[in-house]
């Protein structure tokens, strides 16, 4: 009976991870530093608060483990950007502080960022959304494009940039953005 509960949950979890995958944009930012201490790389637990100057939004991080200098940490993960309400259209620094000791330092774009500038500068008179019944293409009209794909599951490109349907035996709901 045990065995025939687990297959069960098995198969409904594998049911629920393709849903997981198409998440947002993570609401957190890799940091990499290395730390000296008289031009000696420090070693040990050290304790770093970040902050960006001009906002609200600031983190202390604990005991971060530095090893020959170097650190790696996760921005965002105690404090969210979001409920700062950061700006990042605005060119950013980054500031941060170890034992007393600080130094601000230019933030620099990722490649989702990039993506999102090209989606940011199309204009709204040039797109129009279609809605996509599940399961079924989609071909925008002459002289448009696929610039964007809203989707509950995964789409593909079928015919050049004008056509979008199903992926394999995935059902497509959603809707998709039309652009000149």
């Amino acid at each position: 009976m045990k065995l025939h509960v687990l297959k069960i949950l098995f198969v409904l979890l594998l049911g629920i991870l393709p849903y997981l995958s198409y998440a947002e944009v993570p609401g957190i930012i890799s940091f990499q530093g290395y730390l000296t201490d008289d031009a000696i790389p420090i070693n040990g637990p050290t304790d770093i608060i970040f902050s960006i100057p001009g906002t609200a939004w600031t983190e202390q991080h604990l005991g971060v483990l530095v090893k020959q200098g170097l650190f790696s940490i996760l921005l965002g993960e105690q404090s969210s950007f979001a409920e700062a309400e950061v700006d990042f259209s605005k060119e950013l620094k980054v500031h941060v502080q170890v034992n007393g000791i600080s130094h601000i330092m230019p933030m620099s774009s990722v490649p989702y960022a990039f993506h999102a500038q090209t989606v940011e500068s199309l204009k709204q008179r040039d797109c129009f959304w279609l809605n996509i019944p599940t399961g079924s293409a989609l071909i925008c009209s002459e002289g448009y494009y696929v610039a964007g794909v809203c989707l509950t599951n995964r789409a593909q490109c079928v015919n050049g940039d004008r056509s979008v349907g199903p992926a394999h035996s995935y059902a497509v709901s959603g809707g998709i953005y039309c652009c000149k």
